[in-house]
């Protein structure tokens, strides 16, 4: 991650992981980029998240 607008993305995406996988997400943000003000207008898709169904078995 190299600019603050990345930094909603980059958070929603390693949601989405960590829910896919069942585990945890670890994101370094640079001392520079912890404190500058973003936009607030990021709109997340990880809240939609849904467990995938298993596949019925083959006959």
């Amino acid at each position: 991650m190299s600019i603050t607008e990345q930094m909603p993305a980059v958070v929603d995406e390693a949601i989405r992981q960590a829910y896919a996988k069942r585990g945890v997400a670890v994101i370094t943000i640079p001392k520079d980029l912890g404190w500058q003000e973003i936009e607030d207008n990021y709109i997340s898709s990880a809240n939609l998240y849904q467990k995938p169904l298993p596949l019925e078995p083959a006959d």
